[in-house]
């Protein structure tokens, strides 16, 4: 390591990290590990360092190549979390350790998306951003928030294109497991089993997507165009 970095001729408060199995590495072009003494790395398999400055630690792109972009590891976050912009899909993503809600939370996502494609349609990310309203660092919404707000509509259509959620997970069971409990276990084929269920004897919702975006705006929005609530 200490080699690697002589190499490439990186100051010296520039912090090295490995990732001894490189699944880290092959997902994402980032070494994430604390070993002093790295297994299996060539002289040019590192992409990226940790550099502690003025209190804040960012990953430096040290060769490009990577599968990652503007990576920023961020370790004050309530969740600490490493964030990142594909360089295949310029897209942006988080990853954290550990964090099993957020995990539940991907797949509630995800199952809600399997009920009706036009929920990701709905969830307008790049248009919230566009307009000031995605930056929850400011007192805005999250990208999370703008898909419960989706939810909301789409079960609050008529006729409704998602159930309530209680139909799709079953709380107690997942409560009485804990959080960490719930990837890869039956839970998913409960779920799963809960949402065909739905998809079977639901009343589909004709309304295009364009009706659903204009009823979105008239049903979180009160008469004088302000935010309920506000």
């Amino acid at each position: 390591m200490h080699a690697w970095k002589k190499d490439l001729n990186i100051r010296d408060e520039v912090f090295l990290l490995s990732d001894e199995n490189r699944e880290f590495t092959l997902a994402l072009g980032v070494e994430l590990d604390l070993s002093d003494k790295p297994m299996g790395l060539g002289v040019r398999s590192q992409r990226y360092a940790l550099l502690a400055e003025d209190g804040v630690v960012k990953v430096l792109n040290l060769e490009d190549g990577g599968l990652a972009s503007s990576v920023e590891y961020i370790p004050n976050a309530r969740v600490p979390l490493l964030k990142y912009i594909s360089r295949q899909h310029n897209i942006s993503f988080d990853v954290s350790v550990n964090n099993h809600l957020g995990v539940m939370k991907s797949n509630v996502l995800k199952w809600l998306s399997e009920i009706d494609n036009r929920f990701c349609d709905m969830v307008l990310v790049e248009w919230a951003k566009a307009q000031d309203i995605n930056d929850p660092k400011s007192g805005s919404l999250s990208s999370y928030a703008l898909c419960l707000l989706v939810i909301f509509h789409f079960q609050t259509c008529e006729p409704p294109i998602f159930p309530p959620l209680q139909a799709i997970i079953n709380e107690e069971r997942i409560s009485d497991r804990g959080w960490s409990n719930f990837s890869g276990s039956p839970f998913e084929d409960v779920c799963s089993a809960n949402i065909q269920r739905f998809r079977s004897s639901r009343i589909i919702n004709q309304s295009s997507l364009a009706q659903l975006l204009l009823s979105f705006f008239d049903k979180t929005l009160d008469g004088e165009t302000r935010p309920i609530g506000a």
